[in-house]
């Protein structure tokens, strides 16, 4: 009876009660409750249990290829996309369980390659991508958590905003975002945006200048 009880207790809590009032029913619960508790907590995580992690990300032939690598030894290509020409600032998430690297296209208004996309491999080797809402991403990192990305665009030229997005990975959500308007020629652009952009956004702003 009592292992009846704690199934159905179980059930009503993944359920029925949202993750973040879990922890006010946790001390309500007996011992051998608080098991089920612990549990239905790490439910979310356990998907990534299955997947070797990401631990390298190496450019090669100029930028042309990426090559990855994951924990268990195993080697592949990042994938590219149909017109895609190179490759370009590769990162691991602290999870280890993403990698992520700008695309880059040719033929789009200027003599070289400009990177359009953010691409994200995760640990199911399934592809999101991010851009923003106008010109180009130059810059880009992991948060802290290694579950969303920051990533800074503009235009490629010229007196150009510039604006940072925070996404979620998992299902490309928008969690913040910042827009700087066009700094004028008079004034220093580093410096503006050193200035101005927030926290959460400067490991973007670095990596665009590459920093």
């Amino acid at each position: 009876m009592q292992l009846i009880s704690v199934v159905c207790d179980f059930t009503w809590l993944v359920h029925f009660v949202k993750p973040n009032e879990r922890f006010a029913v946790y001390n309500k619960l007996g011992v051998m409750k608080h098991l089920a508790l612990a549990v239905s907590l790490a439910l979310p995580n356990l998907a990534y249990a299955g997947a070797s992690p990401f631990v390298r990300a190496e450019l090669l032939s100029n930028g042309a290829t990426l090559s990855l690598q994951r924990h268990d030894g195993s080697k592949f290509v990042a994938p590219k996309f149909d017109d895609q020409d190179f490759f370009d600032k590769p990162a691991i998430a602290s999870n280890f369980s993403y990698v992520g690297w700008l695309a880059l296209f040719p033929d789009r208004g200027a003599s070289y390659s400009q990177p359009l996309y953010l691409v994200i491999l995760d640990w199911s080797n399934r592809v999101h991508r991010f851009q923003g809402k106008f010109g180009m991403v130059f810059g880009w990192c992991f948060t802290e958590d290694g579950r969303s990305v920051v990533y800074e665009y503009s235009f490629p030229h010229g007196t150009t905003p510039i604006a940072f997005d925070m996404r979620r990975i998992e299902d490309g959500k928008l969690l913040r975002r910042f827009e700087l308007a066009p700094v004028a020629p008079k004034d220093d652009e580093d410096a503006v945006l050193q200035a101005k952009t927030p926290r959460w956004a400067r490991c973007a702003e670095k990596n665009a200048r590459g920093q």
